[in-house]
This record gives C-alpha cells, structure tokens and sequence, in this order.
C-alpha cells in the first residue's frame, strides 16, 4: 500500500494534479523509518515501521537503510491527547546513525501512523539537521487531511 501511494503521489506530481511543494523529491536514494526505542522493540520482538519500510522498500526496488535510532525511550505518542505532550515526548528523542549515509540523501521516510505527525516531524529534523537534501514521508494510516500531512516538514 505505502509503494502505491508513492507510485501514485509521483504520477500526480507528473501529470500536474497535485502542485508540488518545494520539498518534492524528483528521485529517492532509500527507504528508512521512524524507529521504536530497542527497549520497546524487544517487548513487542519487532518493529512495525522498520517492517512497513522493508517490504515498502523490496516493492519500490530501493534499499532500506535504518538513519535514526531512538535513543530516549519515551512514553508512547497513543498515550498523550495533546500535540504539544506529543512534541514534548519526542524532542531529542532521535539521532542519526551514520551522518555520511545521510548527507545529501533524498529519503523516503515511513512511519506506521500519523496522529499529529510529531513523531515525523522531529525525525525530519534530525535528518535534515545531519544534512538530508529530501525526506518525503509516508504512513500507513494517518487521522490527518490530505493538505495538512502534504506539507509537514521539519519547519513546522
């Protein structure tokens, strides 16, 4: 599902059905994901993300590269009702694993769900404060409109 919607969001952009935004990327270099803190990981034994993007990833025949790591292991985003909560529980909660893998990369980010799209967001950031040309993200359900999530990025 997440490979179509790219396939399809890539066949707006070229038949001019949607605008595209200054952060619409022409090509991507590789798949990653918002990942779960290892602790949480060895609860639940796999990664519902890092599961979307490998299979998201084979489908598109890209690679897929793990950037981030989470390195708080915050309270989980379902718990908090506020967005504010949310930007607080995730704020330097990522880093990047390898910067030179980054630099100059136009990822595909995916995440599971977008609730308020904090999570995404600070993930944005990291990889584009480590020097990310593009980070184009998808999830595989979101409670967010279509403009809304078509303009979230690491400004926000």
């Amino acid at each position: 599902m997440l490979a179509l919607t790219y396939w399809r969001y890539q066949k707006m952009l070229e038949q001019g059905t949607i605008r595209p935004s200054y952060n619409d990327l022409p090509k991507i270099d590789y798949v990653s994901y918002v990942p779960l803190h290892a602790e949480r990981k060895k609860e639940r034994a796999y990664d519902q993300a890092e599961c979307l993007a490998k299979y998201c990833a084979k489908a598109l025949n890209l690679p897929c590269k793990t950037s981030l790591c989470r390195i708080r292991n915050t309270s989980r985003q379902s718990s908090l009702a506020h967005r504010a909560e949310r930007l607080q529980n995730v704020k330097s909660a990522f880093s990047v694993l390898d910067k030179n893998s980054v630099c100059g990369k136009n990822i595909l980010l995916i995440d599971d769900v977008i609730s308020t799209g904090a999570s995404l967001m600070t993930a944005v950031q990291v990889l584009q404060a480590n020097g990310a040309y593009g980070v184009l993200c998808l999830a595989l359900s979101s409670n967010l409109s279509e403009q809304i999530v078509h303009y979230i990025d690491g400004h926000n």
